[in-house]
């Protein structure tokens, strides 16, 4: 059950860590949290081997810049459709200046999301950061990115076995802790792939075709 009420908190948190980054530095990648360009692209190398994104839609949630798109194009993916949302206006705007071609939308796949559905939904970053009710948030959105897609959903956390000094304000995760709820409450068939950056994980859930 979503409660608006804290949904919009985090919202709101969420917002201000991004435009104070903004702030510092521009539209630069750290702007998103990242340290390098190279960095982003690995993550978004191992989102995109959730499966063949030839012909196939694609909703990216917490889109920020646009980078993603920019990736797929880079990697000549083929995908059919994209739309890329976002909470934050500001982030959307430039993703709409660098790649007026795309699909840009500022919204909440909590909130007054229509009912449309993606054969894959991916997200990187989005659960970087602490934020008040990270935990619920973070499960209510994986419950929701599963059930908008078709075939499965792929998205990155930090990881809790992350060596040396931790960003502050970031939030790392055990992987059994994710592990453990989506086994649990949203789909058996997972992969989790901790075998690319030592700070960093990826889950990728699958529909089942018998459902």
């Amino acid at each position: 059950m979503i409660d608006n009420r804290k949904n919009s908190a985090i919202k709101k948190a969420l917002i201000k860590i991004y435009n104070d980054k903004a702030k510092n530095y521009g539209e630069d990648i750290r702007a998103l949290g990242w340290n390098s360009i190279r960095s982003q692209e690995i993550r978004f190398k191992v989102l995109m081997e959730i499966g063949d994104l030839q012909k196939r839609s694609i909703l990216d949630i917490g889109c920020g810049f646009g980078d993603l798109y920019g990736y797929l194009l880079k990697k000549r993916t083929g995908f059919k459709k994209y739309l890329g949302i976002d909470i934050n206006p500001k982030m959307i705007a430039i993703a709409k200046r660098r790649y007026p071609e795309a699909n840009f939308k500022v919204g909440d796949i909590l909130e007054n999301f229509p009912n449309v559905h993606f054969d894959y939904v991916l997200a990187s970053g989005i659960f970087a950061f602490e934020i008040p009710n990270w935990e619920d948030h973070c499960l209510l959105v994986l419950r929701q990115m599963y059930n908008l897609c078709n075939i499965g959903v792929s998205v990155n956390f930090l990881s809790y076995f992350t060596q040396g000094e931790k960003v502050a304000n970031a939030n790392y995760v055990h992987p059994a802790r994710i592990i453990h709820f989506i086994g649990s409450n949203i789909s058996r068939k997972f992969v989790l792939r901790h075998n690319y950056k030592i700070n960093d994980f990826t889950v990728y859930i699958y529909k089942d075709k018998f459902e």
